[in-house]
């Protein structure tokens, strides 16, 4: 029951402390939501154009998007465990900042290759069982174990960013074997959060594209917004959990 006591946590953190929350994560919505919508207008002047320009655009975006991510992130994990309270604009700590992007590189590196090690398995898998079988599958069924796979590795290690958010120095093993006790538990976590993604992804699918593409866009924006603060604040309540012991 950990598992789902986390989630639930997490996302009552968010209810609790809603003006802190919006204090600290405005930066990340308003760039998420004006990133979405020049990626939108570019993507528009691309296609009419026949450019390619839209790449580096793109590139440029997500590593401003990743930036802001982890400012607001770093001032969260302070937040929550150490009760640091901030100004209009989050704290912001260089140190901290470049080792929890450094982990943030080490631990997509790692959930990655778990993840095309478990995508070749069911490919493989396809084979032994016959391709006639497989095309029946839906894909996203198909991606789920390489989805969870790369969620699992993510999770396992996630107590390596609140620790450098609070100037602590650790490493993936300790991070590994800290959550080792717990490492069930966290498995319950992941069809959580993948039903919260798949329900807003597939809402916006179904719901939005009808009335305007832009619109959609924007939504699936706010969406991402909240994707991103439920899974910053999981990353804390593990690490307070696992590492610090706290009730949740």
């Amino acid at each position: 029951m950990i598992g789902w006591k986390v989630f639930y946590h997490s996302v009552l953190l968010l209810f609790w402390n809603r003006n802190a929350a919006v204090r600290i994560f405005w930066p990340m919505i308003v760039t998420t939501l004006l990133v979405n919508y020049l990626s939108y207008e570019r993507l528009v002047e691309d296609l009419v154009d026949g450019s390619t320009r839209g790449i580096w655009f793109g590139l440029a975006f997500w590593l401003i998007e990743v930036f802001v991510s982890i400012w607001v992130a770093i001032a969260w994990h302070r937040y929550i465990l150490l009760e640091e309270e901030g100004n209009l604009l989050p704290n912001f700590y260089g140190r901290s900042f470049l080792e929890y992007f450094g982990a943030f590189l080490l631990v997509g590196l790692a959930s990655s290759l778990l993840g095309f090690l478990v995508f070749m398995a069911t490919t493989f898998s396809s084979i032994l069982i016959g391709s006639a079988m497989y095309s029946f599958l839906p894909e996203s069924l198909i991606a789920l174990p390489t989805f969870l796979a790369m969620l699992w590795t993510t999770s396992r290690l996630s107590p390596v960013f609140p620790a450098v958010a609070l100037g602590q120095k650790t490493t993936l093993r300790e991070a590994w074997r800290v959550t080792s006790k717990v490492k069930g538990s966290i498995v319950l976590i992941l069809p959580l959060f993948y039903l919260l993604s798949f329900g807003l992804g597939y809402g916006i699918v179904t719901v939005v594209p009808p009335v305007s593409s832009l619109l959609a866009g924007l939504v699936a924006a706010s969406a991402q917004c909240i994707w991103a603060m439920v899974g910053i604040s999981i990353l804390t309540s593990i690490y307070g959990v696992v590492v610090e012991g706290r009730e949740v």
